[in-house]
């Protein structure tokens, strides 16, 4: 469920991309390869922990493994247009799942076959609505993250109603949001559980991740 990582794919606008760097070759006379990746905490499928929108929110110091991993899953559709703001109006279908009992929920919106236009990607997608953010609250009590196949909440067009959107549902302890997954990857099932793998660096405000879903079938 996670894009490969490659410094050529989307970001958001203004932010840095993955660059690698070689620091050693065999070819040049040193004993190995090696190279240094500098990665932004938000770059391809990644997560948002609540320090990234939330003063004082709880960043990665604060977070095991297992709070990545979720075995109550509900997928929601949500219908969507190039710049267009997510309101209650543009929830299709609650495909299944958990429903109140979910930890995750999953809201699949195709915007990722926009992936290969990274300036389509980039500057024209959705963006979620404070109200929609509320909904999901208020309907999944048990929720502890949200995960979106678009490149993010806030987009260029409606980054305040994003940014609204972000610190409703990051402000919950230990919620978070994973942006740019790769829902496709399920080929319209929907897994019965999700685990995502961050970067357990200390501090960070978020972390690409790699992640997971499993079927019982």
């Amino acid at each position: 469920m996670s894009h490969r990582l490659d410094p050529q794919q989307p970001a958001y606008p203004g932010s840095p991309r993955l660059r690698v760097i070689q620091q050693d070759r065999m070819s040049n006379g040193d004993p190995t390869n090696s190279r240094i990746v500098h990665l932004p905490t938000h770059f391809g499928t990644h997560v948002d922990l609540p320090d990234h929108f939330v003063e004082g929110g709880a960043n990665m110091t604060a977070f095991d493994l297992d709070d990545f991993s979720y075995v109550a899953v509900t997928l929601v559709d949500v219908h969507v247009s190039p710049s267009s703001l997510i309101t209650a109006e543009s929830l299709s279908t609650v495909v299944g799942g958990a429903g109140p009992t979910s930890d995750l929920v999953l809201l699949r919106s195709g915007f990722e076959a926009h992936r290969g236009d990274r300036h389509a990607y980039e500057h024209d997608g959705p963006a979620l609505s404070a109200e929609v953010a509320e909904w999901l609250v208020s309907g999944f009590p048990m929720m502890r993250a949200v995960a979106i196949d678009w490149l993010s909440l806030c987009s260029p067009t409606h980054f305040t109603e994003g940014a609204d959107a972000h610190r409703t549902l990051l402000g919950r302890g230990h919620s978070v949001v994973f942006e740019d997954v790769r829902m496709s990857a399920l080929n319209g099932r929907l897994p019965q559980r999700v685990s995502a793998f961050p970067l357990l660096v200390e501090g960070l405000d978020g972390s690409p991740v790699t992640m997971i879903g499993e079927f019982d079938d």
